[in-house]
């Protein structure tokens, strides 16, 4: 009786078919290299296109949080103890200039984060200045800044009348939805 369940499960075992993997077709994309099916399928090959870091005008001590703007402008932050800053390479990689730097003042800041680029701007928050520096790609200057310590908030007519949100960021989105910034 042990070797029929056993003889019965292999057949079943042995009749069951399975579904040929699906092909995908690459043809005509330009990012996209086919190997032939004889090459090793667990080799992965990377080529460099472009290097962006130090270079004889900057060092970077810590090297942060990156983006790229639709003209191909690459930007990078220090984040590194006394060396925080902002720069700007251009799309073969040569370095174009530092746009933002460590302070309290206009166009400067102590922390870096959530840096981004959207529709011609570059934008970075600053959780120990609590605000949001907004530059444009243009001209590579600061445009704005957006405060987001909510005590500074009372008097701004864009919340008055609005139920309290719950966080910060959700207040810093609707004040950008809202495209009310209030300059400093």
């Amino acid at each position: 009786m042990k070797t029929l369940s056993i003889l019965i499960l292999i057949v079943l075992t042995g009749c069951t078919s399975q579904e040929p993997p699906e092909v995908f077709e690459f043809d005509g994309l330009d990012n996209v290299q086919v190997f032939p099916s004889e090459a090793s399928l667990d080799t992965l090959l990377l080529t460099k296109d472009k290097t962006f870091g130090d270079t004889e005008d900057v060092l970077f001590a810590s090297m942060g949080m990156f983006t790229v703007d639709d003209s191909g402008r690459v930007y990078i932050a220090d984040v590194g103890w006394g060396s925080r800053s902002l720069h700007v390479f251009n799309p073969d990689g040569s370095y174009l200039k530092k746009i933002a730097g460590e302070g309290r003042g206009p166009a400067e800041f102590l922390s870096l984060s959530n840096l981004q680029y959207h529709s011609g701007r570059i934008l970075f928050y600053d959780s120990q200045l609590q605000r949001i520096m907004i530059y444009s790609t243009t001209s590579l200057k600061p445009i704005k800044t957006v405060l987001t310590d909510s005590q500074k908030w009372q008097d701004m007519e864009v919340f008055q009348g609005n139920a309290p949100m719950n966080t910060i960021w959700n207040r810093v989105l609707q004040l950008l939805r809202l495209l009310s910034y209030h300059q400093v």
